[in-house]
């Protein structure tokens, strides 16, 4: 019986460290990850809104010219 518990105390033991080590990298590497993911939405954003939108473009031009045309 007593060697079924420290056999038990330590299987107990060696559990409880793995699911530590294990929350440890998995909160590092899901840091990481985040920090990739931003950094790529942020280039994908800074590049969208430098090209613009052409439909949106043509949209607004239009918008602007009739406007003009009106004050004319």
């Amino acid at each position: 019986m007593f060697m079924k518990q420290i056999i038990w105390d330590k299987v107990m033991l060696f559990n409880a460290g793995a699911l530590t080590l294990s929350f440890m990298e998995i909160e590092s590497l899901l840091k990481i990850v985040l920090l990739i993911v931003s950094i790529v939405y942020t280039i994908i954003r800074i590049v969208y809104q430098k090209q613009g939108d052409p439909e949106l473009n043509k949209k607004i031009r239009d918008f602007f010219s009739k406007d003009d045309n009106k004050k004319t």
